[in-house]
């Protein structure tokens, strides 16, 4: 991933734009999130995590760009039970 589609991804509410708003995130969360700079801090050091993560994965882990190389876990289990231990439904909005 280039920095421009991992902005795209990961970095929402850069701006004024209502329309950044994920559709998963209610109203009030997306305000609380735009105007709390706990959460904003919080939300950059994820943010920090996720390209050090994957600076690890391109340089380290997988350095040949293989996409099609194994990884040590089921991904769709991992998300499969993260939905449900938080109680998410796809494209649904959380509280």
């Amino acid at each position: 991933w280039n920095e421009k589609k991992f902005s795209q991804v990961y970095m929402w509410g850069h701006g004024d734009d209502e329309d950044e708003k994920p559709d998963c995130v209610d109203d009030d969360t997306w305000q609380s999130m735009m105007t709390d700079p706990e959460i904003q801090k919080k939300m950059q050091e994820e943010v920090d995590q996720l390209k050090r993560d994957l600076k690890d994965l391109r340089c380290d882990i997988i350095p040949s760009g293989d996409t099609s190389w194994p990884l040590p876990l089921n991904v769709s289990r991992l998300i499969t039970n993260a939905q449900r231990m938080f109680q998410v439904s796809g494209g649904a909005g959380t509280s």
